[in-house]
């Protein structure tokens, strides 16, 4: 295994802390919002519980098969297990109340990863390029997240 990185994307959005986890919990809603998400494949009858888990496919060219076991599902925070053919991570997505005279809630979506079998290259190739597109990747979702949740027509 590689070396163990995080990144992460943040947005304020004026909804409530229950809207915004309810809404990361309905996996109908994912094609919306995840980012490259194809198709559910398989989900848990009890999802979101802990140890349940949601199996899908991403666009061609996507990270493939991507399955996610729940390993927290708390009052402000979703946390889940990620795996795809190239990466071990876990993956939380929180919501707390906005600070600083913003209104609304802070949402924070943060990826802890390991690349499986990874070469001094592949660690070299993360450095440059793989954590940000990672990182453009959460923010992708989160934009499109914000706007699901706050305009879902």
């Amino acid at each position: 295994m590689g070396a163990r990185r995080r990144t992460e994307a943040t947005r304020v959005v004026e909804s409530s802390m229950h809207e915004a986890l309810s809404l990361w919990h309905d996996t109908d809603h994912w094609p919306g919002f995840i980012d490259s998400f194809q198709s559910l494949v398989e989900r848990s009858p009890d999802w979101p519980e802990p140890n349940s888990s949601v199996v899908w496919d991403s666009i061609r060219g996507g990270r493939g098969r991507v399955t996610e076991r729940v390993l927290a599902n708390e009052l402000d925070r979703f946390t889940t297990e990620v795996a795809d053919s190239e990466i071990d991570a876990e993956q939380s997505f929180m919501a707390e109340p906005a600070t600083g005279g913003e209104r609304g809630v802070l949402l924070r979506l943060t990826l802890d990863y390991e690349i499986r079998d990874a070469s001094r290259f592949q660690e070299l190739m993360n450095s440059l390029f793989i954590s940000r597109a990672v990182r453009d990747s959460l923010r992708r979702t989160l934009d499109r997240f914000a706007i699901e949740l706050t305009d879902p027509t």
